[in-house]
This record gives C-alpha cells, sequence and structure tokens, in this order.
C-alpha cells in the first residue's frame, strides 16, 4: 500500500498458497500507481477517484490496455461521450462486463490487450487471421468516385477498380454499426475506428501500384500517413500522381535507422519486405509491440480496410426493468 491508500477488503493466500489469493478491495489508487497502470491477474480492484467523465475515460486510456470497459448512466450524451472515448475492444453500458456471447458481442481488446490486428472471437473477420489471401481480379462492389474518375482518365485501371471498391466498402462496412442480433432492450453494436495513425516504409522491390494502393487506402480512410522512403523508381511517378488525386501524405526521405527511431509515434506500420529476425524494423516493431502489416494491398477494400481499424463491441442496456421508453414505440 501507498501511504495514501487503504484496503477495505484486504485479500490474503488461502492455506499458504501463493497461486490462490481471496478478493481485495483497495480505496486510494492515484494516477500512475502501481496498481493503476499494471495489469494483475489477481482477484484485486483498485478503487480510484475522478473529478469527471473525461478524467476518468483519461485514467482508464493511460493504462495502455483496452480489453473492457463498463460504465453505468442514465444519460444517453454519456452514452455517446463514453463509448466514443473509450479505448477498448469491448464496452458494456449498463450492464455486467463479463460473458460476451458470438454475433452479440464479438470479443477482443485493443492496445496491449491484443495479439497482432486483434480480430474479435464471435464476428466474421476472425477467420481472416488464419489465411493469406490472394486476388486475381476486382470484386463486384464497385462504387465510382472522383478519385476513380481521374485514375480512369489517367489509364490506370487496375487502382481504378481499388478506388472503387475501397470506397464501397468504407461506405457499406467500416463507417458503419451493425446489430447482428436484434434484441429487445438492448444495443449490441459492432463497428470500426480508425487507427490513429500509419508509416509505410517502402521496399526498393515495392511497384508504383503498391505504393499508391497504400496511400489510397489511408486517405479513403482518412488516416494520417508517412511515406518513409530511401531507394525506390517508383517516388516521383507516385508524389506526382497524389498531388494530382489530392491526396494528403508526407513522403520523407530517409535511411532505416532514422525509420526505426520514429517507429513508436505511430500505430500501426506498413513494410512488405520478408519477416527476418535480423531486419531492424522488425525487431524494433516487436521491441515496441507495434503491428506491421506485411501483406501487399488487395483490389478488395472489404479486406484491405481491415488493416486501417480496429474493431469494437458496444452493448448497452437501455430499458429500466424492463420498460423500454421512447423506445417501446420503435416496435
Amino acid at each position: 500500500l501507498k501511504p495514501y491508500e487503504e484496503w477495505a477488503l484486504k485479500p490474503k493466500f488461502i492455506d499458504d498458497n501463493k497461486h490462490l489469493m481471496s478478493p481485495g478491495i483497495k480505496y486510494g489508487t492515484k494516477k500512475g500507481d502501481f496498481t493503476h497502470m499494471t495489469e494483475l491477474f489477481a482477484p484485486i480492484l483498485s478503487v480510484m477517484r475522478a473529478k469527471d467523465l473525461k478524467e476518468a475515460i483519461e485514467i482508464v486510456n493511460a493504462t495502455g490496455y483496452g480489453l473492457t470497459a463498463g460504465f453505468e448512466s442514465l444519460d444517453e450524451r454519456e452514452w455517446e461521450y463514453f463509448h466514443t472515448h473509450i479505448e477498448a475492444g469491448n464496452i458494456y453500458i449498463n450492464k455486467p462486463t463479463t460473458g460476451a456471447i458470438v454475433l452479440r458481442q464479438p470479443f477482443g481488446g485493443v492496445k496491449k490487450s491484443a495479439i497482432g490486428f486483434g480480430r474479435k472471437v464471435g464476428i466474421y473477420n476472425y477467420i481472416t487471421q488464419f489465411l493469406e489471401i490472394t486476388q486475381e481480379e476486382a470484386d463486384n462492389h464497385l462504387l465510382e468516385n472522383r478519385i476513380s474518375t481521374i485514375l480512369k482518365d489517367l489509364g490506370m485501371s487496375e487502382l481504378d477498380k481499388m478506388a472503387q471498391s475501397y470506397v464501397y466498402h468504407y461506405k457499406n462496412e467500416f463507417s458503419v454499426a451493425k446489430d447482428c442480433v436484434d434484441i429487445r432492450g438492448e444495443d449490441n453494436l459492432f463497428s470500426y475506428t480508425k487507427i490513429k495513425n500509419l508509416a509505410y516504409r517502402i521496399c526498393k522491390e515495392d511497384s508504383l501500384r503498391d505504393i499508391l494502393g497504400v496511400i489510397l487506402a489511408a486517405n479513403i480512410a482518412t488516416i494520417e500517413l508517412l511515406v518513409s522512403f530511401e531507394e525506390n523508381p517508383y517516388i516521383q511517378k507516385a508524389k506526382e500522381l497524389c498531388q494530382k488525386l489530392g491526396f494528403k501524405v508526407e513522403f520523407l526521405e530517409e535511411t532505416q535507422e532514422d525509420f526505426v527511431n520514429k517507429i513508436s509515434n505511430y500505430e500501426r506500420i506498413r513494410y512488405h519486405l520478408i519477416p527476418n529476425v535480423d531486419d531492424k524494423i522488425y525487431k524494433e516493431a516487436s521491441r515496441l509491440a507495434k503491428i506491421i502489416i506485411r501483406e501487399k494491398p488487395l483490389i478488395n477494400g472489404r479486406f484491405e480496410l481491415l488493416f486501417y481499424h480496429n474493431e469494437k463491441s458496444v452493448s448497452i442496456s437501455y430499458h429500466r426493468y424492463g420498460n423500454l421508453g421512447i423506445r417501446a414505440l420503435e416496435k
């Protein structure tokens, strides 16, 4: 205990077994304390005080973990603020925070509470972690847009199809929340949150299609993008096309060492070189637990845009003791 902490319920080891502990509740924990910042696989609850909802969310997000978060409130404005600011994979409002059910609350976290891309158990994207997806021709889900029209005029038919597919799937999959079960009295919404930023380290072997595909997806998903390069024959052409297309992207010529030193500033890394234990980029990303997207861009946005998003499950119990309130009129 810190001098300002106290046990409301003091834990103890049972029968001198250091692997079996009774529950403990601790009051007075402050920001940065051991039991605030450390994930403990023990039945210990540390109770912290926050001046308001905003500070409470900041306390939670500071831990670096993001599996499950719970909130109790009758104010729907607070529900909205909570689930759009808390950094967690599973969010529960006015209900228990355990017992996730397939499709209803597909389960999985973000940040240090995820492995790899963190695809959720109990939803359709989970299987993609076990596949090597390749594509020989464009999918049928196409949606013409300003970018695809320009690419078509430039004679870049494959990139035109990529743009159409990315826009279609961004609009119909990645920008919407879906309730797969429609249970009375509950909202169980599956949706996506964009990654904060992406750093793309170009390899000598990357084609113009590879480079523009990454830039295209990041711009359609409106994600901050750094393109780091040292040697590639298509850089100038890529810059010219980005200018014509009005893409937001930072091109930076730098050494591999310089790029390695800034990996910590980015949520996700794109790097298409085959993994090698001696590769400095893979080493540093591993040390920092940063995800590397190794696959080259696909034409199909349904799969490609998964790399640019985290998954989110929100489960809200909106009834009060069976009373649906104004929502009863929806039925």
